[in-house]
Order: C-alpha cells, then sequence, then structure tokens
C-alpha cells in the first residue's frame, strides 16, 4: 500500500542504506536510562501524580479485549527540551493505564541520524538531478509490543534526552509505524501522533526538490490513507507552540494539548475515548417498601 502511494506522490529516497531502525537503549547509554527508572523526579517532574490524573479519565470507558495502541512519537529538533520530556511522561502515564486495563502498547519514536551521509554521497557523485529523500531515517522501537511498560520506565523517558533530535520525516514514520501495529494480531488498532504538528522537514532533500512541498504532499496523501484505513484508527494529539512558523495543516480534527505531561495525558485520554465505548453505571438498588 505504501509502496503504490510513494509512486503516486512521485516521493524518492536517494538511498536507504543508510536508514536505521533500532531500540532506544542502542542511542541512550545504559547509565541514563537506569537513572530515569527509578521515577519522575527527573527534569524536574517532582509530582507524578499530577500526571496520572491526566489518564483517570481512561478508566470510565470499556476497553475492547483486543485493543492494540501504537503511540508515535515525533523526536525531531523542534521537540527537543521540555515538550519532548513533557510528551514522554504524558505517554507514559497512558501506556501504564492502558497496560492496566488490558490494552498491548508499543510506543515508537522517530527522527534522522545526525551524520547525514546520503546527502554527502549525493554531493560525490550527482548521478540523480532530484535525488529525493537526503537524509538518513531512524526509526526507534521505545517499548516493543508485548513487553510491560512498568518495567522500561526509563527507556520510555529517555525520549526527553538531548542530543538524539535532528529532522522529521513524518510520512514515512507514520508508515514504518502502521505497518508494524496492523502486522499484531487484532481487530482493534489503534494509532497516536503525538508532534508539536510542524512541517516535515529535510534541509538537503528542499535544497535539491524542483519544489518545497515534496515531503508534505507525501505525508497528507498517507494521513489521507490512513484516515479512510477501516483496519485502524488514526488521531493526533499536536502539542501547543508559543510560535506558528512552518505549522502545518495536514491534520484535519487533532486535539491540541498544551506544554505539560497532564494536558498531554488528558488529549490521548480524549483522542482514544473517541473510539471507546463508555461504560454503563450500574443501575441504584430499588428501596421500596415490599409490600
Amino acid at each position: 500500500m505504501f509502496e503504490e502511494l510513494a509512486k503516486k506522490t512521485k516521493y524518492t529516497v536517494y538511498t536507504r542504506k543508510y536508514d536505521r531502525e533500532c531500540r532506544i537503549e542502542d542511542i541512550v547509554d545504559a547509565e541514563t536510562i537506569s537513572r530515569l527508572d527509578t521515577g519522575f523526579e527527573f527534569h524536574g517532574y517532582e509530582n507524578p501524580e499530577a500526571v496520572e490524573e491526566g489518564v483517570k479519565a481512561l478508566y470510565g470507558y470499556a476497553l475492547p479485549e483486543d485493543m492494540r495502541v501504537t503511540f508515535l512519537v515525533d523526536m525531531s529538533g523542534s521537540m527537543q527540551g521540555r515538550p519532548l520530556s513533557e510528551a514522554s511522561y504524558g505517554v507514559l502515564a497512558a501506556s501504564l493505564a492502558l497496560e492496566d486495563m488490558g490494552a498491548d502498547v508499543e510506543i515508537l519514536g522517530y527522527t534522522t541520524a545526525t551524520t547525514n551521509r546520503p546527502a554527502k554521497e549525493f554531493q560525490k557523485d550527482r548521478v540523480a538531478r532530484y535525488p529525493g529523500r537526503l537524509s538518513e531515517a531512524l526509526n526507534i522501537i521505545v517499548k516493543a509490543s508485548g513487553t510491560s511498560t512498568a518495567n522500561q520506565i526509563g527507556s520510555v523517558l529517555s525520549m526527553g534526552i538531548h542530543g538524539i533530535n535532528k529532522e522529521n520525516l513524518d510520512g514515512e514514520a507514520l508508515a514504518w509505524a502502521t505497518e508494524r501495529l496492523l502486522k499484531r494480531s487484532g481487530d482493534s488498532n489503534h494509532l497516536v501522533l503525538v508532534t508539536d504538528g510542524f512541517e516535515p522537514h529535510c534541509a538537503a532533500t528542499e535544497r535539491f526538490a524542483p519544489d518545497g512541498d515534496g515531503l508534505k504532499a507525501h505525508l497528507k496523501a498517507l494521513v489521507d490513507e490512513l484516515n479512510g484505513n477501516p483496519r485502524l484508527e488514526f488521531s493526533q494529539v499536536v502539542l501547543a507552540a508559543p510560535y506558528q512558523v512552518a505549522r502545518q495543516d495536514t491534520y484535519a480534527n487533532p486535539v491540541i494539548a498544551e506544554g505539560t505531561a497532564e494536558s498531554v495525558a488528558t488529549a490521548i485520554v480524549q483522542v482514544l475515548g473517541a473510539g471507546l465505548t463508555p461504560r454503563v453505571a450500574p443501575e441504584a438498588p430499588s428501596h421500596e417498601a415490599v409490600p
């Protein structure tokens, strides 16, 4: 499906040989993950109860027995620092609650590598006039399906670490996350994108592109495809930003979250709740006198 979409939108990739799929433990050192695993004090977040408060409403819904959820988190440069740190806490709280209710959760992240070898290679050979994507996709498995979030708190919170954030190839990341989700068994599939909503960006690609909208056109076509896919529910949590430079309008009805973990967690509950059934409160017992 996604290969055909790339052809239709004329989306090309100069080379995939430097693209990488890895675990977050491969790019964040064990000492840092272990320190984060000790609790919520890192980054000054000393009130985990406030984060948990954001997901309480989730317990008011009845989850399907086979519910599968994938959180795809934008880890690009514009998310670096507090936005990504807050998002990681919100996703963590939601993931813990969902698993407590019986859902299977996967957490993924995406950015690009800093070495930019495709662009350097292209500069030498110049075979293609318009080479297409010239950055190295870096897709990160933060917490795999079938594993416990409670045992990987440090891994989830390590998404907020500085130094691994560069560009965002949203369209390709969504295709990757969707393919992983639909390979898991189950009929209730939910893909939740957590992002700041900035346009997909690759500086080297845009330098040689005949127009500057190739990445966005590919993302738009992919989003339309996901919105029409009967096998999954696709939703977006977009972090509010104090500035609106290069904000894109690809997502029709995203839920906007303020820059706190509580608001991210609450927004996740809102987007998931739209496709769930509220629990029915039991009827109050009758206290009428028996004749």
